[in-house]
């Protein structure tokens, strides 16, 4: 995966990733405020070496208390000294308690050892860190004392621990920063793992993934406006994103022989009819001659939209019951005409794939400008595919959030198995942002 697709994922998922982190900060903060503070006192010890008369010796003393040290620092935590430590100060929880409290640190090449005492009582761990220390000292030198080297290890207080102000625990700024990056880390896989769960088409780029660089017509932010945005609120973006898909329709279509459109899409309620009427508007009034056929001979939606008579039209044609002239019906817009679908057949299938639909084409294309299709979605009914080669261009309406990726790609190929490809898409129902960027295809 590029980076660009980790920041795209970051982008559309960003409320994922700060909700995260925000439960994790302020579970953090809750778990903070809990903790009962905690002090840390210190003391460091210095190691020399004693005795020797020759250099050699003192060298050797030296390179012997260095080498030494991490012997020491585990000297400082063993039972020999903690339990004697513990017994006399009376510490709560004896000399485990106080093991489990002390840490030793013996920087490398140095020869000073610090020893730490974290406790609740700022006094008891300054005792005790002195104490701890002390009895270090003893113990070090004690067992040290080798008769038969002629150098001694000697240990001394370099360092005295004091009584501390200020609780070393809990560390609220640090907490908060780690809660923050375990947050980040886990908001960021949060959404990773969301958006390959997710199997819905949600962006133009999914719908360019699975198309393989399909063009992009237009993109229709969701809203519940008016069907007929472009009658309604003729100056709104979203009529102007109608205007943009008429724009670049033509751009998409220029070398086809025909002047046909087929507008379908991939399931049911993906807004298809809608769109196909508002781009119907969009090109007339640009000065078009455009006849809008309904052919959805399955839930035929144009004449209710644009309130006409839905009884008589595309079926009563096929069926040879009328002339087309004779069925056509005038909109709103002075350069749209319609043909709604008549009475609902048998047999839509074949009624599109008719002979006599072709000649219906072929007298559409001669007589207007354009011809905008209405058709059933590509899956359920085999329609669409039927009437797809005899067009000049196939717009697949995409619903983001409502159709899946697998019903996109197999929208697609059923296209492509009738030796058809779709001419670009309209990405509808988008989120506002995303439609406000797009303002060319490809």
């Amino acid at each position: 995966m590029e980076f660009k697709e980790y920041v795209r994922i970051l982008r559309q998922q960003w409320l994922v990733v700060v909700a995260m982190m925000c439960v994790v900060i302020s579970g953090a903060a809750v778990m903070t405020l809990m903790q009962t503070p905690r002090y840390t006192a210190s003391t460091e010890l210095f190691f020399r070496v004693a005795g020797g008369e020759s250099v050699s010796d003192v060298a050797q003393g030296g390179y012997f208390s260095t080498a030494q040290l991490e012997s020491y620092a585990r000297v400082a935590k063993s039972r020999l000294v903690m339990d004697p430590v513990a017994d006399r100060l009376g510490y709560p929880g004896g000399g485990e308690a106080l093991m489990a409290d002390t840490t030793t640190e013996a920087p490398p090449q140095l020869v000073v050892m610090v020893i730490s005492v974290t406790n609740p009582d700022p006094v008891m761990a300054a005792r005790a860190a002195n104490a701890v220390g002390e009895a270090t000292i003893a113990r070090v030198e004690e067992l040290s004392n080798d008769s038969r080297s002629p150098v001694r290890v000697k240990a001394s207080p370099l360092a005295t621990a004091e009584v501390p102000a200020k609780p070393s625990e809990p560390n609220a700024m640090r907490n908060l920063l780690a809660a923050a990056a375990a947050g980040l880390l886990l908001g960021w896989g949060a959404a990773f793992i969301r958006t390959l769960a997710d199997n819905k088409v949600r962006s133009t780029e999914d719908v360019k993934r699975i198309s393989d660089g399909l063009p992009t017509l237009g993109v229709i932010s969701e809203g519940e406006g008016p069907q007929l945005e472009m009658l309604a609120a003729p100056s709104d973006p979203m009529a102007e994103a109608y205007r943009r898909v008429a724009t670049n329709l033509r751009f998409v279509t220029v070398d086809s022989t025909h002047n046909s459109v087929l507008v379908t899409s991939s399931v049911q309620s993906e807004g298809k009819s809608t769109i196909a009427s508002n781009l119907a508007i969009a090109l007339a009034d640009s000065g078009e001659s455009v006849l809008l056929i309904d052919a959805d001979l399955r839930r035929p939606t144009i004449a209710s939209v644009f309130a006409l008579e839905g009884a008589v039209g595309l079926t009563t044609v096929l069926g040879g019951q009328a002339e087309v002239e004779d069925v056509l019906q005038v909109s709103p817009v002075p350069q749209l005409t319609l043909l709604a679908a008549g009475t609902l057949p048998p047999n839509p299938s074949a009624l599109v794939g008719s002979l006599r639909m072709e000649a219906l084409l072929d007298w559409a294309e001669r007589n207007y400008d354009v011809v905008v299709i209405d058709s059933p979605p590509l899956l359920p009914v085999t329609d669409a595919a039927v009437l797809a080669p005899k067009c000049g261009g196939v717009v697949l309406v995409v619903s983001a959030g409502e159709v899946t990726k697998a019903e996109l790609a197999e929208s697609i190929a059923a296209l492509e198995r009738v030796d058809t490809t779709a001419s670009g898409y309209v990405l509808n129902r988008a989120k506002a942002n995303l439609s406000a960027r797009a303002y060319t295809y490809g």
